[in-house]
């Protein structure tokens, strides 16, 4: 198989997915958003990892030696392992969403930009429900806007207000935007970046190169249409360039695996970097329920904002 997808750990006969179809039609953010995380949270209790609870704090493993006024005594008491709360003290990181809305996020069937948005205004109302701090970048060939951060649970209706008015536009320049925001980021910072990544690679990496040395952690969503996943076209085909309008008839069928070979390249190009540069990277098809996204994004992250402990 060309391409493979996060697996998934749900039972998704036990757990409530919300139709796809939703995503194409976004009505209220807000309220999409609560049932997506209602219908995650139920799977999650319902799944073969029941009895495992998500933790959003950072803990340091107690070894002895460390202050013991400093354990987590509730957190013993769910896992039946020492850690120490001191570690989050001195580790007090903000989450920063960087959604790319270049007009290519427009494509597909739902959409990659409904798809994000709906993936960040869910992972923004699951933090905000945690106490930690959300903020948004949005760009394109550069950042076009932002939204400062905030820990308020009733900060969620901002975000979803920003996020409903916003639209995908203009061309990727990601490694410029990066760049940018490397340069406005002065505390450290955990960035879920959420993009198809048609860019320049080498400008990207070398950004987040630049990201990574000033001690941000970084989540990288790659988001691609199941269109473009698997390119299942046939006959001539006129392919237009969403960000530039410039087109070409091809014969699709013809083409087909040169394009799968390419895109394999560059997604082991990507996992190849990420994966060397201590990035947590993922590979996200927009036919994915989102829930079955969150979770994998949560339940992988061996480092950072999020762990899986024993409850």
């Amino acid at each position: 198989m060309l391409i493979s997808v996060v697996p998934v750990a749900i039972k998704s006969t036990e757990q409530k997915i919300i139709n796809p179809e939703i995503y194409s039609q976004i009505a209220n953010l807000e309220l999409i958003s609560r049932k997506i995380l209602d219908g995650f949270l139920s799977g999650l209790h319902q799944s073969s990892f029941h009895g495992y609870n998500i933790e959003f704090a950072e803990h340091k493993q107690y070894v002895p030696g460390d202050n013991p006024s400093y354990i987590d005594w509730k957190l013993f008491a769910r896992s039946g392992k020492l850690f120490s709360k001191k570690y989050l003290e001195e580790r007090n990181m903000r989450t920063f969403f960087f959604l790319d809305n270049s007009a290519s996020m427009g494509f597909g069937n739902p959409s990659k930009w409904n798809y994000s948005i709906i993936t960040a205004s869910t992972l923004s109302l699951l933090l905000l429900s945690k106490k930690d701090t959300v903020g948004l970048w949005l760009f394109n060939k550069e950042i076009s806007s932002f939204l400062h951060p905030s820990g308020k649970r009733s900060y969620i209706r901002n975000i979803c207000r920003f996020l409903e008015k916003a639209y995908p536009d203009g061309k990727t320049e990601l490694g410029g935007s990066l760049f940018q925001l490397a340069s406005n980021l002065k505390k450290r910072s955990l960035i879920i970046l959420i993009s198809d990544l048609f860019s320049d690679q080498e400008s990207l990496f070398n950004a987040i190169r630049i990201l990574s040395h000033k001690g941000h952690e970084i989540i990288v969503m790659h988001l691609l249409s199941n269109e473009e996943l698997e390119f299942n076209y046939e006959g001539t085909k006129r392919i237009i360039d969403m960000e530039t309008q410039e087109d070409i008839l091809i014969d699709a069928s013809y083409w087909r695996d040169y394009y799968k070979k390419t895109l394999s390249s560059n997604l082991n190009k990507f996992n190849e970097f990420f994966s060397k540069s201590s990035v947590d990277y993922m590979l996200v098809s927009t036919k994915v329920p989102i829930e079955k996204t969150l979770f994998n994004l949560l339940y992988r992250r061996k480092r950072g904002k999020v762990h899986v402990v024993l409850s």
